[in-house]
């Protein structure tokens, strides 16, 4: 590989890090403007967030495996190209249904993007350039998550919440081009193997049984007659997905993993800190819109600074 076709690629990653947290961010402060315009609750519109974090948490664990039999390269450059087209969507979006739906697209696009931006480094980056090529990943990452906040705010102030949307295009369509002009080839692993999709069928439906039950916990706090089945029903679907992956032939999900400790105790500190600012990223907007009765730009720039506070911690 030459050096341009690397700074290519390295590019492309840095720019599906950035997208996937600066969509994020922004999304959140625009949120309350979004319901105000299509006339939605807040049960209804948290969905709006929901259908993005289900459909890429669902799906980032089949693209990871596809990147592993088929390269990174391809599926970055597909992930871009259904992003792209799905920010479209949305901003497009006459109502709130519509909207749900296309965030439903962008969340299986951003899989993509999240599980080829890693990948794509140890596939193509030499052993000795991959530290800085990882911190230049994690430098943008960082970047779109200061950047997001503010973004959305003064958009939505602005030109209106849906170029919180249309601000993806220049990024997907730029990315896409440097892959397709960089000519890279990327020759598919030989052997037997069949993508896990009862796997990736399953965990989609026990991570949407989950969502969905936590989306009712507003509406009907502690009633186990409403909370009840959905989350029996995740309960269960999460115990197939693990008898099932002891026993496929090619796992998404290799469970020897969980016999590392390190593995382990990671995992569980990453899951309470994205639950910590995944749950303060989405009522913040409101408190900060409703009750202290600040202005998008206003909000946007309030949630920078806890921004800032997690990038540095």
């Amino acid at each position: 590989m030459t050096s341009r076709q690397r700074r290519v690629l390295l590019w492309s990653a840095s720019a599906a890090a950035f997208l996937n947290i600066l969509d994020g961010s922004a999304v959140n402060v625009a949120l309350p403007v979004i319901l105000a315009e299509l006339g939605a609750d807040t049960i209804l519109g948290g969905w709006v967030i929901l259908a993005y974090t289900t459909m890429l948490a669902s799906s980032v664990l089949l693209f990871g495996q596809l990147s592993d039999r088929f390269g990174p390269h391809r599926l970055l450059m597909g992930g871009f190209v259904a992003f792209t087209l799905a920010s479209a969507a949305c901003g497009l979006a006459p109502d709130l249904p519509s909207l749900i739906a296309a965030r439903w697209l962008q969340g299986i696009a951003a899989g993509a993007l999240s599980a080829t931006s890693m990948s794509i480094v140890g596939h193509h980056v030499p052993p000795e350039e991959r530290g800085r090529a990882i911190g230049l990943l994690s430098a943008w990452a960082a970047m779109g998550s200061l950047s997001g906040s503010p973004v959305g705010g003064l958009l939505s102030a602005t030109v209106g919440w849906r170029w919180v949307f249309y601000i993806n295009l220049p990024v997907g369509l730029e990315s896409c081009l440097g892959l397709h002009l960089a000519h890279l080839q990327e020759p598919p692993q030989n052997g037997r193997w069949r993508p896990d999709t009862v796997g990736a069928l399953l965990s989609t439906a026990a991570i949407a049984s989950l969502a969905y039950a936590t989306s009712r916990s507003a509406q009907a706090p502690w009633n186990l007659a409403v909370l009840g089945p959905p989350s029996l029903l995740a309960a269960l679907l999460l115990g197939a997905f693990w008898r099932w992956e002891k026993r496929c032939a090619f796992p998404l999900l290799d469970l020897e993993l969980l016999g590392n400790a390190s593995f382990r105790y990671a995992n569980a500190a990453n899951f309470c800190a994205s639950a910590f600012v995944a749950g303060l990223t989405f009522l913040m907007p409101f408190y900060l819109g409703y009750v202290q009765q600040l202005s998008p730009s206003q909000t946007g720039m309030s949630m920078l600074t806890m921004g800032a506070v997690y990038v540095l911690v």
